[in-house]
């Protein structure tokens, strides 16, 4: 989105575009490795269903926390 997305001309309307780096996410079985991250959170969906949640926020939990 880089390529194309102008963040000056978007500022200009009061909308300010934050980028995100997934490449530290926990990687998942997909149908045709090697595993790639550039993918859309579709990919995690159709292929983690349930756990797809996990797969992006409860990896992240403290291994010290209380459970």
């Amino acid at each position: 989105a880089k390529a194309y997305l102008d963040e000056k001309s978007v500022a200009t309307i009061g909308v300010q575009m934050m980028w995100k780096d997934y490449a530290g996410y926990p990687e998942y079985p997909q149908c045709h490795p090697p595993f790639e991250h550039a993918v859309s959170v579709v990919d995690l969906l159709f292929h983690a269903g349930p756990q797809s949640a996990h797969q992006i926020w409860g990896w992240r939990e403290s291994p010290h926390r209380e459970p």
